[in-house]
């Protein structure tokens, strides 16, 4: 689709004033400017993104009562229920809390529902099921639970005690519980409005061990533990794609710098537990800060992977090929109390199926196509256990089990979305209007649910309308499962609320939600959505693509990119910047490359510049080339290339045109 160009407005006396606090050069003060980030705390804040800048848990809503109960529940004895949800934010939230638990000697259990079975949210089932094994127990959810009004009722009725950790958009009614721990609570201001799940959990995680030791300073392997945590919270914050700005961004940096350390836990005797420095202070062990590249042995408790602690008997030993059991309780130890790392041995062995253990750095591109695609997979096909397993464990041989399982299941899990993305996208063309109607609601039989949404996505991002991809059951017996992803101008979770009454449930987050729905209502939700679109929106405008900058390709190098490297980590609203450059000629023509021939690699010429660019999924535009043989004007991301282990600088091409004479 054709988009409208757009660089955006600057000002240059603003940007001179940045170049000299920031230090950085014109180009890098005009996307800071860009950013908003122009004053010298600000830019201070931005560029350095300190874990001592990381506001205290107690300033999240409703954490501190919250942590105290969890804590009264462990010296009780008291059996508790951690209770995520299947995508990787749902999974890493519960990956932080069960360890923090399991770390407090807590009798503890975790569970996370089969997408295709049982659905998101909490469910009656699973806590008559609990009521039944642990009567009197204390369940808590991650990453889900603010929308579970008749679950906390149901709860209630069976004795079961409810502590709902959330981040989703919250009702008119909020469940009746104790406990609720969420950043947008009603008439509550709280400067967490952006927080994910797992970073949620992280921070209960850090009051329940000031909690638990009754100081701000926690013991040393506390610290570890909470170190660690920030690593696993970085993973769901970027993959839940929330803004990457205030405490998200302090907890990607760092978490970030955290996943590159490559030791993992090793059980040895006589752990220290004199009380040390809390959180802020938790990574220095030898250095000033996270901000310190860390390498091998920098961080607390990086030792050896010779000794690792063997598996605490979480789930069965053996990986089901078809299904999964969907709960799993932790039982005692005897063995060493082990050191902890900076990951565990499960992420560690995520990243080395992702290719990821030899690069010196990784970036939160890293995290959202290599990693997070792995661990939703596993939860896309009915194996979210599995997948939350791999980020708990510690056992060497179980984590590169589950990792080759997972990578498996991401395998497979491409298969399945080509396969759904070429039926919905013929369906949209031969059935509807994808250029010109409002928004687009598709649905068939012989669409995989874990995957509808991926294709929605790509779906949106191609018409530039809102999607909705709907599978149902080949059965006919159940509702169909559907996933909606957005455009900017439309909040999905106000839209699939004018059109409630034609769905059996439905909630998510402004620009990516999920539904339920009957056969029979489909075709009167696809009017009611698309009348809703049309008269909240109209039809959507061309799509704009917005630049940052101008700037030869000569200037583009390592220096250049370093630099830019300091705006990091990118993701939603901070994205990579995007620059252009005008009159730019080919220096020889263009070839396709990757599998299916899908991607184009070009060599770029302007002056005295020279360097390669790759244009992903662009196989077909190839013939635009051969059809222009004069100049172009380009829109570029800059990149670091890493080719067996050497680094160099190419540009990912989003865009290109004619140059005008």
């Amino acid at each position: 689709m054709v988009k409208r160009w757009r660089i955006h407005p600057h000002d240059p006396a603003r940007i001179r004033d940045i170049e000299q606090v920031a230090g950085v050069s014109p180009v890098i003060a005009q996307i800071l400017s860009v950013r908003g980030v122009t004053d010298l705390r600000e830019i201070r804040r931005f560029l350095e993104a300190r874990l001592t800048d990381l506001a205290p848990p107690d300033q999240l809503p409703g954490c501190i009562s919250a942590a105290k109960r969890i804590v009264t529940a462990v010296r009780e004895g008291k059996c508790i229920c951690v209770y995520g949800d299947y995508d990787v934010d749902g999974m890493t939230s519960t990956a932080i809390l069960r360890r923090c638990l399991k770390l407090l000697g807590a009798n503890v259990r975790y569970h996370i529902p089969c997408r295709m079975d049982e659905g998101y949210g909490l469910h009656d089932d699973y806590l008559r099921r609990v009521a039944q094994s642990d009567p009197g127990a204390v369940v808590i959810t991650v990453d889900c639970g603010i929308t579970s009004i008749e679950q906390a009722q149901t709860a209630k009725e069976l004795g079961l005690e409810l502590i709902i950790t959330d981040h989703h958009e919250p009702g008119e009614t909020l469940p009746e519980v104790g406990h609720i721990v969420h950043p947008r609570l009603p008439g509550v201001e709280s400067g967490f409005e952006l927080y994910s799940g797992a970073g949620v959990a992280m921070k209960l995680a850090w009051a329940i061990c000031q909690e638990y030791w009754g100081a701000a300073k926690v013991p040393t392997r506390f610290q570890e533990f909470l170190v660690q945590a920030v690593g696993i919270a970085a993973l769901g914050t970027i993959a839940d794609v929330v803004p990457l700005l205030g405490d998200n961004r302090i907890l990607v940096k760092n978490g970030l710098k955290l996943l590159q350390c490559r030791n993992v836990p090793t059980s040895v005797s006589g752990e220290a537990a004199s009380a040390s420095t809390p959180l802020d202070d938790a990574v220095s062990g030898g250095v000033s800060s996270v901000a310190d590249a860390p390498s091998d042995g920098d961080l607390p408790g990086v030792v050896s992977a010779s000794d690792s602690v063997p598996s605490d008997g979480d789930v069965s030993d053996s990986i089901p090929s078809d299904s999964v059991t969907n709960s799993s309780s932790v039982g005692a130890s005897s063995k060493p109390t082990p050191r902890l790392s900076c990951i565990t041995a499960g992420i560690y062995q995520l990243l080395r199926v992702a290719e990821l253990t030899e690069r010196s750095s990784i970036e939160a591109e890293d995290v959202a196509f290599r990693l997070a695609p792995r661990l939703n997979a596993a939860g896309r096909l009915g194996q979210a256990l599995l997948a939350a397993e791999l980020l708990i464990t510690d056992d060497p041989q179980r984590a590169t089990d589950l990792a080759n399982h997972v990578d498996k299941l991401n395998n497979d899990r491409q298969t399945l979305e080509r396969k759904v993305y070429l039926g919905a996208d013929r369906q949209a063309k031969e059935r509807f209007d994808p250029e010109n109607d409002p928004a687009l609601v598709l649905a068939d039989r012989d669409w995989h649910p874990g995957v509808v949404g991926i294709v929605a996505g790509r779906l949106a991002e191609k018409y530039n309308r809102p999607t909705i991809l709907i599978s149902q059951d080949p059965l006919c017996m159940r509702p169909g499962t559907g996933s909606a992803r957005g455009v900017p101008e439309l909040n999905l979770v106000e839209a699939l609320g004018a059109c409630r009454e034609y769905l059996v449930r439905c909630g998510g987050h402004a620009s990516a939600a999920g539904l339920a729905i009957e056969d029979a209502q489909i075709n009167a939700f696809r009017n009611a959505f698309c009348d809703y679109v049309a008269d909240k929106i109209g039809q959507a405008s061309e799509p704009e693509l917005m630049i940052d900058a101008e700037v030869p390709i000569g200037m583009v190098n390592e220096h250049f990119l370093a630099e830019l490297d300091r705006l990091a980590p990118f993701g939603q609203a901070n994205r990579r910047p995007i620059l252009c450059a005008t009159r730019v000629y080919l220096a020889e023509k263009p070839r396709c490359i990757g599998n299916g021939q899908n991607h184009l690699s070009l060599t770029l010429m302007q002056g005295n510049g020279r360097i390669r660019g790759v244009a992903f999924g662009a196989g077909s535009r190839a013939v635009e080339f051969e059809e222009h043989v004069g100049a172009w004007d380009i829109a570029f991301r800059p990149v670091w290339n890493v080719f067996r282990g050497r680094r160099s600088v190419e540009l990912h091409l989003e865009d290109w045109r004619p140059s005008e004479p």
